[in-house]
């Protein structure tokens, strides 16, 4: 390739890049002129670079016919950094011990925008039927990676978030009284539980998995189909076992942080 042919591709990709960059500063599905506006370039230029990125699966449409959202491979990028980082890597064997100890789907998750995004998950042959594949995403409002996420938040974010979780949903105000009734709950116990959740006959349990203060609050959530457990159960068995398994998680990723740095 001559040398203009190389400056051309790398303002191409420059291009391509900052269009990705703009959804995820977005709310939801953005049309062509919406891009357009966020990346100050040509609409004929958007055009353009949307059917490249939606032809290798970058982008995909919206419910819209004119609006445009993250694909999958982005995604992908983002969970081969998760997994360059030893998360998913360490995590995998310890859910799927829990997976096959309680018969359940074991998944490993993180915040984005309004759902928790699936990274990892593992399932037993008996709860394979409520497994959701890598890249789904959960409710917050009515989940219990949900009622997890709350109750770990400081108290800023947490008030900016219910806030906003109030003013978007028709029935907000009854759901954001129901989280705050859950959080002293879930902070003493160290982990949510949340029967018949967002998804009919499914109860979970969650608990955060985060290295550092600082950094991102993981959900590690799980899933058994309701008529084969007992909240007792799920309070005196699962959800212990999932903090010991969120606390192993940690240690793990503690050491190979100390083995790599020389410590």
């Amino acid at each position: 390739m001559s040398k203009t042919g190389d400056q051309e591709g790398v303002v191409s990709l420059s291009r391509g890049l900052h269009i990705l960059r703009a959804f995820g500063e977005a709310e939801g599905a953005l049309g062509i002129q919406q891009i357009a506006e966020a990346t100050a370039l040509p609409k004929a230029t958007v055009s353009r670079l949307v059917y490249t990125l939606m032809r290798e699966e970058y982008l995909i449409r919206a419910e819209s016919e004119q609006r445009y959202q993250l694909g999958y491979k982005v995604f992908g990028i983002g969970r081969a950094l998760l997994s360059s980082l030893d998360v998913c890597a360490v995590a995998r064997p310890i859910m799927a011990r829990l997976a096959d100890t309680h018969d359940a789907t074991i998944d490993l998750a993180v915040r984005e925008r309004d759902s928790a995004l699936l990274i990892e998950s593992v399932a037993s042959p008996r709860a394979a039927q409520i497994q959701l594949p890598i890249g789904s995403k959960v409710p917050l409002a009515t989940s219990s990676m949900g009622r997890t996420y709350f109750a770990f938040l400081q108290p800023d974010e947490l008030k900016n978030e219910l806030q906003e979780l109030k003013q978007s949903l028709p029935d907000g105000a009854q759901i954001v009284k129901s989280i705050r009734d859950g959080l002293n709950e879930a902070r003493k116990d160290g982990f949510s539980v949340f029967v018949d959740e967002w998804r009919t006959g499914v109860v979970s349990v969650s608990v955060p998995l985060q290295l550092a203060p600082k950094d991102t609050l993981l959900l590690l959530n799980c899933s058994v189909p309701a008529r084969r457990v007992t909240r007792g159960v799920l309070l005196d068995v699962i959800g212990p076992a999932l903090v010991a398994a969120s606390n192993e998680i940690l240690i793990e990723l503690r050491r190979r942080k100390k083995t790599f740095q020389g410590d």
